[in-house]
């Protein structure tokens, strides 16, 4: 049964906060005072989810997730100091049963890239990811509320 979608303020602090305490992580995180996104609560949940499991199970060593408003958007950045996606890769990781390294033994059916995607969609949003000079960047962007 497909869950519909409910767009209500989310307080984006309280959101991250409640992600994080579930998931026993404990990432730097930096949010700017007062962030509201424009989101569905379930569906923000999933993304930001995935998206810090990733980052830890992938990309060991410190983990830092920022939020901050840019124009009529809200912009979460989780960041990690792994090896990073292969560049060959980073076109794929968002496609269904993709695998990075399909030699290793790793959790994971290689979808919930995907679905973190077509949720971030489904709000009106993205889900990207890059490379930095050490680790890798995913940018979940969705519209800003303007209060909770």
């Amino acid at each position: 049964m497909r869950r519909r979608l409910r767009r209500v303020p989310v307080p984006v602090r309280a959101a991250l906060q409640r992600v994080l305490d579930e998931k026993l992580v404990h990432p730097d995180v930096v949010v700017d005072r007062d962030l509201c996104a424009l989101g569905d609560r379930f569906r923000f949940h999933r993304v930001v989810t995935n998206v810090v499991e990733n980052a830890q199970r992938h990309g060991g060593g410190v983990v830092l997730v920022r939020a901050y408003a840019r124009d009529d958007r809200c912009v979460i950045e989780v960041d990690d100091d792994g090896p990073g996606i292969p560049a060959a890769e980073l076109d794929g990781i968002f496609d269904r049963f993709h695998k990075v390294d399909r030699s290793r033994s790793s959790h994971g059916s290689g979808l919930g890239l995907a679905i973190a995607r077509e949720h971030a969609r489904a709000l009106g949003g993205s889900l990207q990811a890059e490379n930095r000079e050490r680790g890798a960047r995913f940018v979940f962007t969705l519209p800003r509320a303007t209060a909770a």
